[in-house]
């Protein structure tokens, strides 16, 4: 069963997250350490539930959380703000991160303990 962003919103909310920006389609949360990811409102089906930096490393994890998909190519959106941008179809540079897919909470769980770090 894939996790849907209503779900996964519950999971920040019960870590103390609370959106810093958020529009129809994205929420943004700034984790420990000052990651940031977008949750994808768009998302009903829960596919690309999650949007992280393309810089974020979360590649690692995959042979550790098999219950954890990452996207084909790259996700663009000028909603995620606090991402880098790059030349896509359009004229200008769009922000892009990657996009992912959860069908345990267990592999949600495991990925915000991955990009949040230990704790101090």
């Amino acid at each position: 069963m894939t996790i849907k962003t209503d779900q996964f919103q519950d999971l920040l909310k019960a870590r103390g997250h609370t959106p810093f920006h958020a529009t129809k389609k994205k929420q943004g949360y700034k984790l420990r350490r000052d990651v940031t990811v977008y949750l994808n409102l768009a998302s009903a089906s829960g596919v690309t539930a999650l949007i992280v930096r393309p810089d974020s490393g979360i590649e690692a994890l995959l042979d550790k959380v098999t219950e954890m998909q990452i996207g084909s190519g790259y996700y663009h959106s000028s909603k995620l703000t606090d991402f880098p941008k790059r030349m896509h179809r359009g004229k200008n540079p769009i922000s892009y991160g990657v996009g992912l897919t959860f069908l345990s909470e267990a592999s949600a769980q495991a990925c915000l303990n991955f990009l949040e770090g230990p704790k101090t």
